[in-house]
């Protein structure tokens, strides 16, 4: 017979036979990131800016907002 015949089909044509030790897996569900940035450095730029570094990359399609930070300078608050 030609072509894809089921009927045709034996293991003894597949190396080893047919093996399926396998197992059905779940999709694990995406780990959330539950801890916040911690700041590690910032560094005022010749510019004037303020750069913060944090130990791990900030989402740039969900940065936080200014309200989120305080920034002091001699002790008195500042608008950012």
């Amino acid at each position: 017979a030609a072509g894809n015949d089921v009927k045709d089909f034996t293991t003894n044509e597949l190396a080893d036979g047919v093996v399926n030790g396998s197992e059905l897996v779940k999709p694990t569900e995406p780990e959330v990131d539950t801890r916040a940035p911690e700041l590690e450095s910032a560094t005022v730029t010749t510019t004037g800016r303020i750069e913060l570094d944090f130990n791990e990359v900030i989402d740039a399609n969900n940065p936080p907002s200014a309200d989120q930070f305080e920034l002091t300078v001699n002790g008195a608050p500042v608008e950012i």
